[in-house]
């Protein structure tokens, strides 16, 4: 969450729909270093979209501890969250 208590254009990501993605698409997915940790930089993953149905399926190699980020399509909209998965 970010709170905006001033008036002004700021930069931001146009949401897209799941029609927007279509089966073997480039796609990016954006992670989050484990825990945010500082000394590690945040994991980015190119893939391709698998299938789209009421879950966007993707190639990209999301590793426990790299996930909760935004997907990305080719004109770099976002519609989903790579899910989060537990460390065993």
């Amino acid at each position: 969450m970010v709170r905006i208590t001033k008036k002004g254009k700021y930069p931001h990501v146009d949401l897209a729909e799941s029609d927007d993605y279509s089966f073997n698409q480039w796609c990016l997915a954006l992670g989050h270093p484990g825990g945010f940790d500082v000394k590690r930089t945040p994991p980015v993953r190119l893939g391709r979209i698998l299938s789209v149905g009421d879950f966007i399926e993707t190639d990209c190699a999301v590793v426990s501890g790299d996930s909760g980020g935004p997907l990305f399509n080719i004109k770099g909209n976002s519609s989903a969250s790579m899910p989060t998965s537990e460390r065993a």
